[in-house]
């Protein structure tokens, strides 16, 4: 009797173990705005390794409704990096006035069981340009996006300046110091690809922000 009861609990253990999906990993979303365009990218990583399930792909949810189908960790709308596919770009903001939470799940087997996700992206309408929102000239960037490095030219003269660069997620990554001079190169290094916001303090306190774009 105590070995059947070892048995039945040690099949519910292995039933529960199997019939669990795997999620994605590392959903990621940046989005920009270059003049006159609105960009972005949705990547993810693939789920865990599964010994009984065959992955077949993933849905992507726009909310809790169904977007699309596919079998590739990317999902991009980028025209002004001169992709002028329009695959996911204008049908994929026209949704709920440009508002919602995206989601994406993994498939799996021929019966197109779906996993659970395990995190969200909020998509917050159309991006505009800082050019829109600040006149002022003082600080540019360029190339922004970039990918290995980048330049920060100012009107004025750099004196003592210090910059922090803060991710998404309101946490500061990099800060330099005693900056002078009229322009900073600012290499990538270890900066993942997303959306970052530079902050420039000049010597007599004037303050500036700018965003940074930081792509593959």
């Amino acid at each position: 009797m105590k070995k059947l009861f070892l048995f039945i609990g040690f099949t519910l253990f292995l039933n529960a173990a199997f019939a669990q999906r795997y999620p994605i990993n590392n959903l990621q979303f940046n989005q920009w705005y270059v003049t006159p365009y609105n960009c972005y990218t949705l990547s993810w990583m693939p789920p865990d390794s599964s010994l009984t399930d065959t992955l077949l792909g993933y849905n992507i949810y726009r909310d809790n409704n169904f977007y699309r189908f596919t079998t590739t960790t990317s999902q991009q709308c980028i025209p002004c990096m001169g992709d002028t596919s329009t695959a996911f770009c204008g049908s994929f903001m026209q949704y709920n006035n440009g508002h919602f939470y995206i989601h994406v799940t993994a498939v799996y087997n021929s019966a197109q069981d779906e996993s659970n996700y395990a995190d969200s992206a909020e998509f917050q309408g159309l991006a505009i340009g800082l050019n829109e929102m600040e006149p002022d000239e003082d600080i540019s960037v360029a190339p922004n996006p970039f990918i290995s490095s980048t330049t920060l030219y100012s009107n004025r003269s750099f004196g003592n300046a210090s910059i922090t660069i803060v991710n998404s997620m309101g946490q500061c990554v990099r800060e330099m110091k005693h900056l002078d001079g009229q322009s900073f190169n600012l290499e990538r290094q270890d900066l993942n690809s997303g959306i970052y916001t530079l902050k420039f303090v000049g010597s007599n306190d004037w303050f500036i922000e700018r965003k940074l774009v930081v792509i593959n």
